[in-house]
């Protein structure tokens, strides 16, 4: 079953008895499943020894290896992998739906494969110069490094009230082969260490 989950719509929708949130950060998840999955799968397991010599050291610092190239790159247009690029468009038009954003208007400028293996990190960054950034997993065993999303509230890093209690400065997505997270290119995000012996493959992408 195709899952949405929107954190953050409209103001009047997210009410706790007299508290409503006033700044909520949108970000869409979509699972694949069935034959969505499968012809995205096989699409990508057709090219990825092929995608994957290309593939360089982080040019970013971290620890990982990356298709991304500063001059350009685009591999999910480059190796001709239509199925998750009409999953990618039609479910940014969704998410655009879902939270009342009227008739987007989206390119895919950049798309790239990162390639964690043991020990391997992303730190905190975002995606300038794009308006929306995604994430589809193409290979991960759930336990080899989640994508952390940190709260865009500067105040809230000095423990603040109420921070200074619930103590939740980011949000862990958990990854699993076939999800696909659509997010605002601005939110800081990161890739938690990978502590297993399997090879974490992600695909990133970002609109403009």
């Amino acid at each position: 079953m195709n899952a949405t989950v929107v954190v953050a719509v409209k103001v009047s929708e997210y009410k706790m008895n007299n508290v409503q949130l006033l700044f909520p950060t949108p970000v869409f998840i979509h699972q694949l499943e069935g034959k969505e999955l499968d012809d995205v799968q096989s699409q990508i397991d057709s090219k990825i020894n092929q995608i994957k010599q290309s593939k360089q050291i982080s040019p970013w610092g971290d620890n990982l290896t990356t298709t991304f190239d500063f001059q350009g790159c685009n591999d999910l247009v480059k190796f001709n992998l239509t199925n998750l690029l009409n999953i990618i468009s039609e479910q940014s038009e969704k998410f655009c739906k879902d939270i009342g954003y009227d008739n987007p208007k989206f390119k895919l400028i950049e798309s790239w494969f990162n390639f964690t293996t043991q020990n391997g990190y992303q730190y905190d960054h975002s995606h300038p110069l794009s308006r929306l950034s995604g994430i589809y997993y193409y290979s991960t065993t759930i336990e080899d490094g989640g994508t952390r999303f940190r709260d865009p509230n500067p105040i809230t890093h000095f423990a603040g009230w109420p921070y200074d209690k619930l103590g939740r400065d980011s949000v862990l997505s958990e990854p699993k082969v076939g999800k696909l997270i659509l997010f605002p290119s601005w939110l800081v995000h990161r890739v938690d260490k990978n502590n297993t012996q399997n090879e974490r493959i992600t695909i990133a992408f970002n609109l403009a």
